[in-house]
């Protein structure tokens, strides 16, 4: 069913050259018609890559990164000190590997 609300889709994206051979890319989409946002990481950089992240605490918080919810965490996800998520990389295609973070409201 559709509540007859608008919904606009964004795609930002950064792309960061390390060296001439090793590169970064990070997108962020966020508008979807649930209102979470999807932020995909992809490299070519080798080795085993672990994204360390949390959520911002917002105005007025003072102990530093939140955990999101449950849901948003990727698979393979797991609690670091009980104040950050480390998720890891998985290999992709042609030697880029890629980490998507989704389902959560920047």
């Amino acid at each position: 069913m559709h509540d007859g609300a608008s919904h606009s889709h964004h795609t930002h994206s950064l792309i960061r050259t390390l060296t001439p051979l090793l590169s970064t890319q990070i997108i962020v989409e966020d508008g979807t018609e649930q209102g979470l946002q999807r932020i995909i990481l992809t490299t070519n950089m080798p080795g085993k890559l672990l994204l360390h992240w949390g959520v911002e605490g917002g105005e007025g918080y003072k102990e530093g990164w939140r955990l999101p919810g449950e849901r948003s965490w990727p698979d393979g996800t797991v609690m670091y000190k009980d104040r950050a998520l480390q998720t890891p990389f998985k290999y992709a295609v042609a030697g880029y590997q890629i980490c998507v973070v989704s389902d959560f409201v920047l």
